[in-house]
């Protein structure tokens, strides 16, 4: 009776020690194996990028090119990651394949097959403001050869720019994604 107790108690020790992440729905990087290992476990994606472009990446500036909250989106068939672009050290997994299907959708609809503009209307204004505006670099990828290099710049000193409402939908998804939610 005392030997079944303790073979319980250690087994409960054991599964409430393994399998707790840091952020629901991501996994903080040790390996590339570690990545290979969870999109194995997961389920299968529907959604692939068009023109047969096997990898993207994604660089968002959005407080700036210098500011350390700059990070890059990377997807290929095996990963789909997160990582600042100052320390490339600092990365995560992101395992829900509802958002990499989602992101794949906006990059299709926006940047490869162009099926909706990003802008709706320009307007050019009289006071230019300068600032630094905050900036998506899309750079696509086939067969290890860069065949996009696109980039979109949220704002312009000299045009008042009204944007599609599903692009504004997409610089959301992009800012959740990096803020882990």
């Amino acid at each position: 009776m005392l030997l079944r107790f303790f073979c319980y108690a250690i087994t409960i020790i054991l599964f409430s020690c393994t399998g707790k992440e840091r952020h629901p729905g991501q996994v903080h990087m040790n390996s590339e194996k570690s990545i290979t290992k969870s999109l194995q476990e997961n389920k299968t994606d529907t959604l692939f990028l068009s023109n047969t472009i096997d990898s993207i990446d994604v660089s968002c500036y959005f407080f700036g090119t210098n500011s350390s909250k700059s990070y890059t989106v990377h997807l290929s068939a095996t990963v789909f990651t997160v990582f600042s672009i100052h320390n490339q050290k600092e990365k995560f997994e992101i395992e829900s394949i509802e958002k990499r299907n989602q992101f794949v959708h906006y990059i299709n609809q926006f940047y490869i097959e162009k099926a909706e503009s990003i802008e709706k209307k320009r307007v050019p204004i009289k006071d230019p403001i300068v600032t630094d505006y905050p900036a998506i670099i899309i750079k696509g990828f086939k067969n290890g050869k860069q065949v996009l290099n696109q980039s979109t710049s949220i704002g312009e000193e000299s045009f008042e720019i009204e944007f599609d409402p599903k692009y504004i939908e997409f610089y959301n998804f992009l800012e959740k994604l990096n803020s882990n939610e």
